[in-house]
């Protein structure tokens, strides 16, 4: 009788066989890592924004690739780390409430499932989307009843991540909880120059062009969603930053077509 750790390794052969040019994984394994690398980029990665932290929708969305993540399915460390690799840098992740994103970065230190000597999402995301809503960071925020600290808690959680490219806060709700969200923000004016200017500098030739992007989306739909500019954009840097915002909608269409059943 197979036990679980099995029935999930044939899960993960079955997958490469039906759904790749691979007979199975041990198969895959068997290739040098820089073909591997094309390979974990069609399994593992998408169009949509990933909504963490719903691991339901990641996996409806990814499949049974997802299992390449784990070390006690793989058995193979460097595959694993490849796979771990791939997911955090090239996928979009939304975190409906931003506070969540601490859930996203969290060490993956479990001797049996991840990477010898653990792996550090920290040092590999590169795109993330915030939701900022007043009531949602009043009630579960990083501060009892502060929502300005879960900001300034959020800047201190980015600035750890050395490889980020994009980040766009959205800011939802009502016009007055949008309003005192915007107010918070100000107060961190220089921190958020800094974040922009440091993403900029990450973006490399070919990419879109990425930064700190704020957007306005009000509960109200007959009210205008938008994007905030910076004060400190030039014509120019708007206008990149608009190419930008143009692909968080595309993406963020594909993404509402996930059924919703897998949004609970």
């Amino acid at each position: 009788m197979l036990n679980f750790e099995q029935e999930l390794r044939m899960r993960l052969d079955l997958f490469f066989h039906h759904h790749t040019g691979f007979s199975s994984f041990a198969h895959f394994q068997s290739i040098p890592p820089i073909f591997r690398e094309e390979i974990f980029d069609q399994l593992l990665t998408t169009d949509t924004f990933l909504i963490m932290p719903d691991t339901d929708v990641r996996d409806a969305v990814l499949g049974d690739a997802i299992l390449l993540c784990q070390k006690y399915i793989t058995r193979d460390n460097a595959v694993t780390k490849e796979a771990l690799e791939t997911y955090y840098e090239k996928n979009h992740f939304q975190i409906w409430n931003a506070p969540f994103l601490a859930e996203l970065l969290e060490y993956l230190d479990d001797p049996q499932s991840d990477p010898d000597g653990g792996f550090d999402p920290k040092l590999h995301v590169q795109h993330l989307s915030l939701g900022f809503e007043w009531d949602l960071l009043v009630e579960f925020g990083l501060g009892e009843d502060d929502p300005a600290a879960t900001v300034e808690g959020v800047l201190g959680m980015l600035a750890a991540c050395p490889k980020l490219k994009e980040v766009a806060f959205e800011i939802k709700g009502t016009p007055e909880g949008m309003s005192r969200v915007r107010n918070i923000f100000s107060t961190y004016a220089s921190a958020l120059q800094t974040l922009d200017e440091r993403l900029r500098l990450n973006t490399d030739d070919g990419d879109i062009p990425a930064g700190l992007l704020v957007l306005e989306i009000p509960f109200q739909r007959q009210l205008p969603r938008r994007m905030i500019p910076h004060p400190w954009w030039d014509v120019e840097r708007k206008e990149e930053m608009e190419l930008f915002e143009e692909d968080w909608w595309e993406r963020m269409e594909i993404t509402e077509q996930i059924p919703m059943e897998l949004l609970v």
